[in-house]
Formats: C-alpha cells, structure tokens, sequence
C-alpha cells in the first residue's frame, strides 16, 4: 500500500520557503543592547 501526500505539510513548507524568500528582499537591521549604541540606534528610520 502506497502512502498518500500530506497536502497541509506540503503547503505549510511552500508557504516557508516564499515567506523566506519575500523576507531576503527586504532589508534587516539588527538593534544592539548597548547602551552605548542607543543614539546610532535611535537614527534608523523604520519607514
């Protein structure tokens, strides 16, 4: 007997993969807790 497709599990990894690929496309900060680096921080426009 042959195993069927889990269509949900197929769909919820599609759904992975295009979100991943739509988050490369958009920029990425990382936001230090220094205290020392709070103005540098303060300066990013998240616009």
């Amino acid at each position: 007997m042959t195993k069927g497709y889990d269509k949900a599990g197929i769909l919820d990894e599609l759904s992975r993969i295009f979100e991943k690929q739509e988050r490369k496309n958009q920029p990425c900060v990382f936001l230090s807790h220094k205290k020392e680096d709070n103005p540098a921080c303060r300066k990013i426009d998240f616009s």
